[in-house]
């Protein structure tokens, strides 16, 4: 009996830790500003001169679509002369607005062939600081003054593509408020003549927080079916009977607020017409070609950026799923409140040494206590000397 609590007990350590991980790794990505953003793989590679003229274009528009050209290449070598220090890096090549691409303080001017953008290992690398503004490095040859750092997972640096420059094969924009993202998209690749495969980064961290979730969502239907099990073993209309709907009920929303579910369907997802019945198959199919591309085509580091933390909230989250069953049962007060008191020491652990963002996150926090006293109270009915029905006996009886 001792060694199943221990093996219960284990199961439990180890579903908290995989949750948190793909918690910590759905966060990553809902904390990047992905929304209105859309990004194209051009069927073939353009100039820094094509990105000029895309830029005057968009300038003589009412309502200008904000967006970046850009290309990677590999093998770049970034030197700090001073110090003799070298690094190995890609190198990012950008027409536009860079703040589309690369989270950094200090963005890339328009037109600074000057300037440049390190992540901020290289910058550690070379400088021995994370942050080295101001700073002079020679990438391939040409000495550029330090701008601004990001944070990759991968050496690189960015820098202002010249007119003559090619190899710009990615577009990314970011869509006006107010218009309709897929067709405000399409239109902006129409007019300057572009095509491509479409791909929306905010799908990727939609996902990766619906996997996350998943454990947290198990554990509350879980203990939402046994509570409303225990409703019809009871007598209907008997206090009983209207307890455990009433904590169903509970359950319900509680699942709905800790997993912040909306019912409301996003903006691209709504048909223009409803009597256009193909259009959830059209919409389906185009994004399961958009999924099947980000996954398989080969990858720059900014799209690896979005990519891996989904594949480790994917991994994370179906291996906390499977553990799930697994988790222990309180059989009373105390084992709840130690397994409660557990949940709340694991949460603190994970937002210390996991992630500082975790220590917002009410479904790491929640999730167990509440799956705990859905279970607990549950089973209530099959001892007779718990004092929580006692009150409800002596009515029953009067």
């Amino acid at each position: 009996m001792r060694a199943g609590k221990w093996a219960r007990a284990i199961a439990c350590g180890l579903f908290f830790l995989f949750f948190a991980l793909s918690r910590a790794a759905a966060l990553e990505l809902e904390d990047r500003e992905l929304k209105g953003l859309r990004a194209l793989a051009l069927d073939w590679a353009l100039t820094g001169q094509t990105g000029a003229d895309m830029q005057e274009q968009e300038r003589l528009r009412e309502r200008p679509v904000s967006f970046v050209l850009w290309g990677q290449q590999d093998g770049a070598l970034a030197e700090n002369r001073e110090l003799n220090r070298n690094a190995g890096c890609g190198l990012i090549t950008l027409r536009g607005n860079s703040k589309l691409l690369l989270d950094s303080a200090a963005p890339l001017g328009d037109g600074d062939l000057d300037g440049c953008l390190l992540d901020t290992d290289t910058a550690m690398e070379l400088f021995g600081v994370p942050e080295p503004v101001g700073s002079k490095v020679t990438i391939n040859g040409r000495l550029m003054t330090v701008r601004g750092c990001f944070r990759a997972g991968r050496p690189l640096a960015a820098v202002w593509a010249g007119t003559g420059e090619g190899g710009l094969d990615r577009l990314t924009l970011r869509t006006p408020e107010g218009e309709h993202p897929r067709l405000a998209a399409q239109d902006f690749a129409a007019r300057n003549g572009l095509s491509g495969t479409w791909s929306q980064p905010r799908d990727l961290a939609a996902l990766a927080r619906g996997i996350s979730l998943l454990p947290a969502a198990l554990l509350l239907l879980g203990a939402l079916a046994r509570c409303i099990g225990a409703a019809f073993a009871q007598p209907v209309g008997r206090v009983r009977f209207w307890l455990y709907a009433a904590l169903a009920g509970g359950l319900w929303f509680s699942l709905l607020w800790l997993t912040e579910f909306s019912f409301q369907l996003p903006e691209e997802m709504i048909p223009n017409r409803w009597s256009d019945f193909d259009f959830w198959g059209r919409l389906f199919a185009e994004k399961r070609e958009e999924l099947v591309q980000a996954m398989s085509a080969a990858k720059t580091v900014p799209e690896l950026e979005l990519i891996l933390p989904l594949l480790r909230a994917a991994a994370f989250g179906l291996t906390a799923a499977l553990l799930a069953p697994l988790l222990p049962r309180p059989s009373g007060p105390r084992d709840l409140w130690l397994w409660c008191a557990a949940g709340a020491v694991m949460a603190f652990a994970a937002s210390l040494l996991i992630s500082p963002a975790l220590a917002h996150d009410r479904a790491l926090w929640l999730t167990l206590p509440v799956a705990f006293l859905g279970r607990a109270l549950s089973h209530l009915p099959a001892s007779r000397n718990h004092n929580i029905f006692s009150s409800s006996r002596s009515l029953e009886m009067r």
